[in-house]
């Protein structure tokens, strides 16, 4: 995969962000069907020779993916002293599901 380390200068050949998540699955006959995702941060400030354009829209489209569906829960994590207003995923859901 080629993943750089965080905070390091991209090598050529590696990148910073793959479409690879954590996902965690349970179901069974006695139990409801249940997935947790953990996707990719959302970002909207490049950082030269870290970060890319190509790694901005990877990591919206690989979220994207999976709020579109229909019986996605999202739950969005902040900081605590972030301005909610300028935070791309609250766009991304209320997008996703308008009636929220």
């Amino acid at each position: 995969m080629n993943i750089s380390i965080p905070g390091q200068e991209l090598k050529p050949g590696q990148v910073a962000f793959s479409s690879d998540v954590l996902k965690i699955e349970l179901c069974g006959p006695s139990r409801q069907n249940l997935s947790i995702i953990n996707t990719l941060g959302i970002f909207r400030t490049l950082t030269p020779g870290v970060t890319t354009k190509a790694d901005m829209l990877l990591v919206e489209t690989v979220v994207r993916d999976y709020i579109k569906d229909e019986g996605a829960v999202i739950l969005a994590v902040l900081p605590a002293p972030a301005d909610i207003a300028t935070q791309g995923i609250l766009t991304m859901a209320e997008q996703a599901d308008p009636q929220a």
